[in-house]
């Protein structure tokens, strides 16, 4: 359960650019095993948003109402709730709730571990914890260099880069 939790931390804790990525990459990984957690084409298209966000890209995902509810599918859903209107009538614009698409790429990422096809679920998740993390601290980007870093998740951090604050439980 706790790697379950630690999935919807990352997945909360990075961009949402970053979050989808990440998704991307463990999707990938399965399909890389020879197992299917979705459409390629449709993952293919979620990458092409990643790397380079906006409308017509979200567009090129497909229409909300001809998924099947895989974790591909899912990862899809997040990226088309990244829009500021969720409202087909734009004079009535509906907002998209804050965070709704890192939950949906933590969702899509826990239904993908289903697929790994070794007996051990957990170690795939933990695996893919372990991606996030890497993602956060700035590896396997789709551009080196893409996002600025989110250091700090990962037990074992530098203490030598942290600035101190003055707090005095820094002095324990």
């Amino acid at each position: 359960d706790h790697q379950r939790l630690a999935a919807q931390l990352v997945a909360g804790w990075l961009s949402t650019r970053e979050s989808v990525w990440w998704g991307c990459l463990c999707l990938a990984q399965l399909m890389k095993v020879g197992t299917s957690p979705g459409s390629s084409d449709r993952l293919q298209a979620v990458l092409a948003w990643v790397k380079e966000p906006g409308d017509a890209r979200r567009e090129a995902i497909g229409p909300l109402d001809d998924m099947a509810g895989t974790p591909v599918d899912i990862l899809a859903q997040a990226v088309a709730l990244t829009t500021d209107n969720l409202s087909p009538n734009k004079d009535y614009p509906i907002a998209c709730p804050a965070g709704l698409a890192h939950r949906m790429v933590a969702q899509s990422i826990l239904l993908a571990i289903d697929h790994w096809p070794g007996p051990n679920k957990n170690e795939c998740l933990a695996h893919f914890v372990e991606l996030g993390l890497d993602v956060a601290e700035g590896q396997h980007m789709w551009t080196k260099g893409a996002l600025p870093l989110h250091p700090g998740l990962r037990r074992g951090a530098d203490p030598t880069t942290i600035r101190k604050t003055g707090k005095i439980w820094e002095n324990w």
